[in-house]
């Protein structure tokens, strides 16, 4: 079982991917900090780096992987996935990587942490086992991968999503806290809005015809930003947050995931392979003023812009 979870892991990951910094910081230019992964050698460490390509840091420095990071809406911690205890669990660590803190401690997998606004809950994804009133009394549920929601001390703990015979991953925030948009895996692969009250999901991409998934909600715009496939390659689109015709910000042969918003809302972080290893690049929200920010041999993926202090 344990096997079985962790290929089923690789694979959701690769997913995504399948697929020296350059000086920033000039008038208009983005500006701030990055957390993403870095793979080297087959190890998967979580990193910093200033955009200007300077203070870059290993956190983790461990031999397990390590991945997901996740900053806290005041930029002090930053929550993450980690299979150094065996099956994947979330940790919060300092933005220096000190105080190193286990969050979860389950026989199962949580990964792909994401804070809500206010900083109080954490939204993951899991494949936690849990029980149900059914006719003939109370049954324990084998799921799949699940979106779920607790308090950053681990209590109230609560399942957003409810079909066992789906997947769901990649959860982010709504900038006001009141919804959770992730990638739904069943027939097909869609971004599904969930409200937290109703608990009613909407369907935002169910017009497209390929995969879509790795949502970021804009925290200044009702903008959605997605990794998405077009049938021929991965590309970064834009839309609404009801929903609608999407724009391809990226438009290239390469693949290009993990689009991630600055704290302004005016640039967009993501990895690309069009230079060959995938690294890290920049672009403002309509896709232009396009920046490599890393240079490396070593592959980088899930960037997060450290929010605004």
């Amino acid at each position: 079982m344990q096997a079985y979870r962790m290929a089923s892991l690789a694979a959701l990951l690769a997913l995504g991917v399948a697929l020296g910094g350059c000086s920033l910081g000039a008038s208009g230019g983005p500006r701030g900090t990055l957390a993403f992964e870095v793979e080297d050698a087959g190890n998967t460490d979580i990193y910093t780096m200033d955009l200007d390509g300077r203070h870059r840091t290993n956190l983790t420095h461990h031999p397990a992987w390590d991945g997901t990071p996740a900053w806290s809406p005041d930029g002090s911690l930053i929550a993450f996935s980690s299979d150094r205890a065996g099956s994947p669990d979330l940790y919060l660590m300092r933005a220096d990587g000190t105080d190193l803190r286990r969050l979860t401690d389950w026989d199962s997998v949580e990964i792909m942490p994401a804070w809500s606004p206010d900083g109080n809950l954490i939204a993951f994804a899991t494949d936690r086992a849990y029980q149900e009133q059914r006719e003939g009394g109370i049954a324990t549920v084998e799921a799949g991968l699940e979106i779920w929601v607790m308090r950053v001390d681990g209590s109230s703990l609560q399942r957003l999503t409810g079909d066992p015979n789906d997947v769901s991953i990649y959860p982010a925030w709504s900038p006001d806290g009141k919804q959770v948009i992730y990638q739904n895996i069943s027939a097909r692969s869609d971004l599904v809005a969930m409200d937290l009250v109703s608990r009613i999901p909407r369907t935002l991409t169910e017009a497209l015809s390929g995969a879509s998934w790795s949502p970021a909600w804009s925290p200044r715009r009702n903008w959605v930003l997605f990794m998405g496939d077009d049938g021929e390659n991965k590309e970064i689109f834009r839309m609404e947050g009801t929903g609608g015709t999407p724009v391809n910000l990226t438009n290239d042969p390469a693949s290009d995931a993990d689009p991630a918003w600055s704290p302004d809302g005016r640039w967009i972080a993501f990895v690309s392979d069009r230079t060959g290893t995938p690294q890290i690049f920049v672009m403002d929200a309509d896709g232009e003023n396009l920046r490599q920010i890393t240079q490396e041999t070593a592959a980088h993926a899930r960037p997060t812009w450290r929010p605004a202090r």
